[in-house]
């Protein structure tokens, strides 16, 4: 029985969904703070025997499971990607006052080697732009095309803050089909715009 001054939480109960959402949330965010650590301590370019990638790559891992975990958050409304910008934004001019270090003298430049390699082995897949809310999947011909149309995407949605795109966001992921059914769903706009300004630039 609750105690004449005790507290109660006016707030619906959670789910047993959402509790588990928000306990992979959890375990995710400390996934990222022991890569962090290890990059700290050992550097990005090093790499731990026996595996298969350095530490800038595992960050990386880690940080794309965190992003999942918030698209899942995204989808099962428990929070709001205008919130989440509201977040961006003042985070951003938090650091624009109080870091210590300009990007010009804290963050060397990224060595070639690591966007060579990066790309080789993402385009040795399919890719895709995968918008959360309507559920749409278009296929796009590169990783790179995947990532900057996802990008693109993203700031528009942003900039124009459409009440019926709230809960809307955009992600590069592997394509579910492969072979011929990835270059039949290479018939979508976002590629065609993507592939029109490649060649534009090429001429």
């Amino acid at each position: 029985m609750a105690k004449p001054d005790q507290f109660i939480s006016p707030g619906a109960p959670l789910t047993n969904y959402q509790r588990e959402l928000l306990v992979i949330l959890m375990e995710e965010c400390c996934e990222v703070a022991q890569r962090a650590s290890k990059a700290l301590r050992f550097g990005l370019d090093e790499t731990q025997p026996g595996q298969p990638f350095d530490n800038a790559q595992r960050l990386a891992h880690e940080i794309g499971d965190f992003k999942c975990m918030v698209s899942k958050l995204l989808e099962a409304g428990m929070i709001r990607i205008t919130d989440v910008d509201v977040g961006n934004a003042s985070k951003r001019e938090q650091l624009a006052k109080y870091m210590q270090h300009n990007t010009s003298e804290s963050v060397p430049a990224i060595p070639e080697k690591w966007t060579e390699r990066i790309s080789a082995k993402a385009n040795q897949i399919k890719w895709c732009v995968h918008v959360i809310g309507p559920d749409d999947v278009m296929a796009m011909p590169s990783y790179e095309a995947a990532v900057e149309m996802a990008q693109r995407c993203n700031r528009d949605i942003v900039a124009h803050d459409f009440e019926r795109l709230i809960d809307i966001i955009c992600f590069a992921v592997v394509a579910p089909y492969d072979g011929d059914d990835h270059a039949a769903a290479l018939d979508n706009e976002l590629a065609k715009q993507w592939l029109a300004e490649q060649e534009g630039l090429k001429s």
